[in-house]
């Protein structure tokens, strides 16, 4: 059994049984605070995925929602044409992107890390780079257990120099903790301000100083995935033509809960897929189908399990009437029958 616990301050699986390969992801995972999981993904599944985006953007998708140039502080339904940044949970409405971001490797690597099914609850389909300084993920993304927070990264295309590609810090999972106000993992502008912001980033970048810098260049179908605080960034976009097709997103273990669940009851809808379940934060899910109900057993009574021994002794063949004896079944005589034995 492989059963995900707080190893410090990471989330870490805890071994009895595994095999050498996933034994040696986890002593990269707890030395790095990442692992790569390469060409796990396999083309035909993110050209699909791709396709989908593409036929969104030229023809526009109402059920998608999109950052574009000209509304760059929120989503909007995708309009046909318009310049995409970014479509906010694909995998709400696109089972190709659920195919990626539930694929059989990823959902087994969450489930050896998490010891339960992982829920995807925050995603985003990238199409262009932006530079972004040192930050942790559990500063941003809150969930009821801080720590058993991890985001993945899948690689559309092979990614390239200059399309602000994503760069981190081996080891920084494990720099010294700031709590916002004192007590925080979660940044809240309006509770911590923004200059306490800016000093936790001024603390990253002076943790992170002497710390290995890598800068991830996967190839299509790789797949990185991170602990909640490895100290990661954008590289900044210095070719405007470079486009970085990705799909970033969010999970944590079934139990836990993304801190929306507790002011969006509406937003509390989780779906099975694939060995784990996905919500989301921006689109309304059809809730799974209620199991069929049993039909509850009845016992016969006395007296009808006496009809039905009485029916047994009548001649073979045929009744009083003399009509051809026609033996009933199905309903309370099959259920009586069957206790009874069909002797």
């Amino acid at each position: 059994m492989v059963k995900g616990t707080e190893h410090g301050r990471g989330y870490a699986p805890t071994v009895s049984a595994i095999s050498e390969d996933q034994a040696a992801l986890r002593r990269t995972w707890e030395e790095h605070g990442c692992v790569v999981l390469e060409g796990t993904v396999p083309d035909d599944a993110i050209d699909r995925l791709l396709e989908d985006l593409a036929r969104a953007a030229a023809e526009g998708d109402d059920r998608l929602l999109a950052r574009t140039p000209e509304d760059p502080d929120g989503y909007v339904p995708l309009r046909a044409g318009a310049a995409v940044e970014h479509v906010a949970d694909p995998h709400a409405h696109l089972a190709a992107a659920r195919d990626l971001l539930l694929s059989d490797a990823l959902v087994a690597w969450l489930r050896l890390v998490f010891d339960a099914e992982p829920l995807l609850f925050r995603a985003l389909a990238v199409e262009r780079g932006e530079a972004q300084g040192p930050h942790q993920d559990s500063a941003y993304v809150a969930v009821s257990s801080p720590q058993a927070l991890v985001s993945a990264y899948v690689a559309l295309e092979d990614a390239q120099e200059g399309s602000g590609e994503l760069v981190y810090w081996e080891g920084s999972h494990r720099v010294p903790e700031h709590l916002f106000s004192g007590r925080y993992k979660h940044w809240n502008p309006e509770r911590d301000g923004d200059a306490e912001h800016e000093a936790w980033r001024r603390e990253l970048e002076e943790h992170v100083a002497e710390l290995p810098r890598r800068t991830f260049l996967p190839r299509k179908g790789d797949v990185l995935v991170w602990s909640a605080d490895l100290v990661h960034a954008a590289a900044p976009v210095t070719d405007e033509g470079r486009t970085r097709r990705s799909l970033v997103a969010h999970y944590c273990p079934v139990g836990v809960e993304p801190a929306y669940f507790g002011y969006r009851e509406d937003r509390r809808t989780t779906v099975a897929y694939n060995g784990g379940r996905y919500a989301s934060e921006h689109h309304d899910l059809e809730p799974e189908p209620a199991p069929p109900e049993e039909e509850e057993e009845t016992i016969p009574t006395a007296a009808e399990q006496q009809a039905v021994r009485a029916e047994r002794r009548q001649p073979s063949g045929a009744e009083p009437s003399g009509q051809p004896l026609r033996r009933r079944s199905g309903g309370l005589v099959g259920r009586v029958r069957g206790i009874l034995g069909d002797r």
